[in-house]
């Protein structure tokens, strides 16, 4: 008994396309979240252990990027993630947990705060935006200290 194996289907180009793009976008996205946790698990960073050295901090890592005009209420909590926003107050609010609350993640934040929080005032959410270019930005400039 001779056994032929049946080629698997050929897949059109769209599909082609579809498939590099999908996997393309995955292995991006893995790739940011896994050198954002790869920093957080870090031996070598600066942990933050309450909400007065988190202020402290905040205040420093501000200064450095001239945010010491805006008022910046530090959030220390196990209930919030790591989060930045704009209240209706036009106040600024910075979260950290208890675990992630770091100098990197701070930096990270405030980042945020410098470059994307002033056009999100009144803006809709934009995702592609988001994880293409704040993210990435606030990233580079939370661990290796470089600004775009």
């Amino acid at each position: 008994m001779k056994i032929t194996r049946t080629p698997p289907p050929k897949m059109n180009l769209p599909a082609k396309a579809v498939v590099g793009f999908v996997g393309g976008l995955s292995l991006y996205f893995f790739t940011l979240l896994g050198i954002q946790e790869a920093a957080n698990l870090s031996l070598f960073q600066e942990k933050i252990k309450s909400r007065a050295e988190l202020e402290m901090i905040g205040k420093e890592e501000a200064g450095k990027l001239g945010l010491e005009k805006y008022a910046i209420e530090y959030i220390y909590d196990d209930k919030e993630t790591s989060m930045r926003k704009y209240t209706d107050e036009g106040k600024y609010k910075l979260g950290m947990t208890k675990f992630m609350a770091t100098r990197k993640n701070v930096k990270h934040e405030l980042y945020h705060l410098l470059k994307d929080v002033e056009g999100e005032k009144n803006a809709k959410p934009n995702f592609p935006r988001y994880f293409f270019v704040q993210e990435p930005r606030a990233t580079l400039y939370g661990i290796f200290g470089i600004k775009l």
